[in-house]
């Protein structure tokens, strides 16, 4: 099919760039174009973005060695740090 077709300057540019670095007609590489850009385009969205859910995991109060809480922990170290800067 013939067809005349304006392109963005972006587009032409990017298209310029693959007819020398792929050494192909300017034909071609629209056409390899268009055939790679509308095959992601007609796939449904569940599968080019496959999502990732990560497990929740519920444990409670959490606590460290010897029956500390994170937070006691947290602010014992802050305390020492506070002391060290003091000296």
């Amino acid at each position: 099919m013939r067809t005349t077709l304006t392109l963005d300057e972006d587009i032409a540019t990017q298209l310029a760039w693959f007819r020398e670095e792929r050494k192909m007609s300017l034909r071609d590489v629209v056409n390899t174009a268009m055939r790679k850009g509308l095959t992601v385009m007609s796939e449904d969205e569940t599968t080019r973005r496959k999502t990732f859910q990560t497990p929740v995991l519920r444990g409670g109060k959490w606590q460290l060695s010897g029956g500390t809480l994170p937070s006691d922990a947290i602010r014992q170290m802050d305390d020492e740090a506070a002391a060290e800067t003091c000296k």
